[in-house]
């Protein structure tokens, strides 16, 4: 720690940023002044070529400077556009948002602070592992949770803003119009997703990560890690958009205890499972307990929005899960007998097939013309 007391500081700084760039972010995106979103590639961008300029004399320091250059830029220029296009006035006013407004942050924080716990727990307890296990699953995190932040953040928010102006107006008809669109949108994303990439993970990961010191074990290994969490992945998106819900209609202080159940549940849970099955134990916990939080969030529903689209919702997913098992067959029958070893002919020749399966059966099905619809 005291050798890397210079990557913790601007690991400091770094936080602090990036909470005011989602703030401003969010500012935008509520204006619907969606560009924001072309700024994130910096995000990627700077830090490797950081690291390509000053990576002989910073080494990993280089990329800290990269992430806290390319927020730096995005707040400067965020700000600059609420100042130019939103008339925003960066001087303090005296306001209150009311007692409704702090009953739900406080709800909504609360709900936070448990899965912030929830997320640190799992490394704390493979801390005490094999080193190697820790980076497995990181490896196998970074892999999943791409997809989370560059699809279903991204849109979920988007559609938040227009569930938002269909419940002020009590527009029910619109409401669950909206959010069923944007519910099969992302499952349309996601499905072929998780379920190509649950098949071909030890490839993928070969080819992401397998190269230095990563070897065929570490493959083998960060590959148990990605399969279910890639379920937990595809799961995320129905989670989000039914907290959209929740927000849209302001019930957070009722959706407390519903959404606090699952998590608690999940770290009450996590140590007796890593103890009698090990490390691999994360992610199938994780993934049990996020269908227990939505089998909850169900009940929520039935109980406060009963008129809400959900069991339209469901069965979209599960007609695309299905749509997507039946595309990987002839795709499996590829890998086990034609494909051989090389992994880049595995994963190309494989979803060459997989995405002319997968587009002829959405396109019969419908679903496929329903998603280009919502992408245009």
């Amino acid at each position: 720690l005291l050798t890397q007391k210079p990557l913790i500081q601007w690991g400091l700084w770094l936080f602090g940023v990036q909470i005011l760039v989602s703030y401003l972010t969010a500012i935008l995106e509520m204006y619907k002044r969606f560009t924001a979103a072309l700024f994130a590639p910096l995000n990627a961008l700077l830090p490797l070529l950081f690291l390509l300029v000053l990576g002989k004399t910073a080494g990993v320091l280089s990329l800290m400077y990269g992430f806290v250059a390319a927020n730096v830029i995005q707040l400067l220029v965020f700000a600059g556009v609420m100042q130019k296009e939103l008339g925003w006035k960066w001087t303090l006013h005296r306001t209150w948002p009311g007692a409704v407004f702090f009953k739900n942050l406080l709800s909504n924080t609360t709900i936070e602070a448990v899965v912030l716990l929830s997320g640190c727990l799992p490394l704390y307890l493979l801390s005490g592992l094999s080193a190697g296990l820790v980076s497995a699953l990181n490896y196998a995190k970074q892999l999943s949770d791409s997809a989370t932040e560059v699809f279903t953040l991204r849109l979920a928010n988007v559609a938040k803003i227009e569930l938002t102006e269909h419940a002020a107006l009590e527009d029910r008809a619109a409401f669950n119009t909206a959010y069923v669109r944007t519910h099969h949108f992302l499952c349309f994303l996601l499905a072929p997703l998780a379920v190509f990439s649950i098949f071909f993970a030890p490839e993928i990961i070969t080819l992401f990560f397998k190269r230095g010191a990563f070897n065929t074990q570490d493959v083998a290994h960060a590959s148990a890690f990605l399969r279910p969490l890639l379920g937990v992945m595809f799961l995320t998106a129905p989670v989000h958009m039914q907290h959209n819900l929740v927000a849209a209609q302001r019930k957070w202080k009722e959706f407390l205890p519903y959404a606090l159940i699952s998590v608690v549940l999940f770290i009450g849970a996590l140590p007796f499972t890593m103890r009698y099955w090990g490390a691999f134990a994360y992610p199938y916990t994780l993934l049990a307990t996020t269908v227990i939080g939505l089998g909850l969030n169900a009940l929520f529903f039935q109980k406060y929005l009963p008129w809400a689209a959900l069991r339209t919702s469901w069965t979209d997913s599960a007609r695309l899960v299905s749509l997507n098992i039946i595309a990987l067959l002839p795709t499996a029958v590829y890998a086990w007998f034609i494909g051989g070893k090389n992994p880049w002919i595995q994963v190309i020749g494989g979803g060459v097939i997989f995405l002319t399966a997968l587009g002829a059966l959405t396109r019969y099905s419908g679903d496929l013309s329903r998603a280009l619809r919502l992408g245009r």
